[in-house]
């Protein structure tokens, strides 16, 4: 989703975001059908998310060699040291698993579970696409996070994570105990909005929204 604000590392002050590049190809206008804009759109998304995420295991290398994470210029040496730590081991332990296996197709296994959950047509994407989206409710204010309700087999299939509202509202309920929640308290948790997940999709891919309701309202989102 849509950040505010310029987000990557610059160069020649050019902020570098594959992200934000995959964003700015969607097609928005709503002159076009929203079920072509979402097919398109989707297709997009699911081709930058599996470059980005490819990127993302180069960047732990460039991150163990020079010790900061550029992708957070901000953060506190504490933070990049961290990051550092964490990437060293990561290309330890990927280095063991092909050591081990004898062969690199291990990792495109760890890669292909990672990434294909969270991207048309499996159903869990429904769910991702969402969790953080910028909903404008009955009062005309912004909801910062959703959840997807399609049935007891959709919250088994996600291991309740579709209940996202439910989760920020009380974090220390374990997964498993969400939907009791959902049950007992249907005035805020709108057990009338289930949906079904194609329409949930075609929703989400028809225009990039902003991340948690950041600057939610700008223009710039209908071309």
């Amino acid at each position: 989703m849509r950040l505010k604000g310029e987000v990557g590392p610059k160069v020649n002050g050019v902020a570098l975001s594959v992200s934000r590049t995959g964003f700015d190809a969607w097609m928005t206008s709503r002159k076009f059908n929203p079920t072509l804009r979402a097919s398109i759109n989707s297709v997009i998304f699911a081709s930058s998310f599996m470059f980005e995420r490819i990127l993302l295991s180069f960047n732990d290398v460039i991150v163990a060699i020079f010790g900061k994470n550029f992708f957070f210029p901000n953060k506190p040496e504490s933070f990049h040291a961290e990051c550092r730590t964490y990437c060293l081991c990561a290309i330890f332990v990927r280095l063991m698993i092909v050591a081990i296996a004898g062969s690199w197709k291990p990792l495109l296994f760890l890669y292909l579970s990672e990434t294909l959950w969270s991207v048309p047509p499996h159903p869990a994407s429904a769910m991702f696409v969402t969790n953080h989206g910028s909903v404008t409710n009955q009062d005309g204010e912004c909801r910062p996070t959703s959840s997807t309700y399609a049935g007891s087999w959709y919250s088994l299939l996600t291991l309740g994570t579709n209940y996202h509202c439910e989760h920020h509202d009380f974090p220390t309920i374990p997964l498993n105990y969400l939907h009791k929640l959902h049950k007992i308290a249907p005035e805020f948790y709108h057990i009338s909005e289930r949906r079904s997940l194609l329409s949930i999709l075609v929703g989400a891919f028809s225009a990039p929204e902003f991340y948690a309701c950041l600057d939610a309202n700008n223009v710039e989102l209908v071309r």
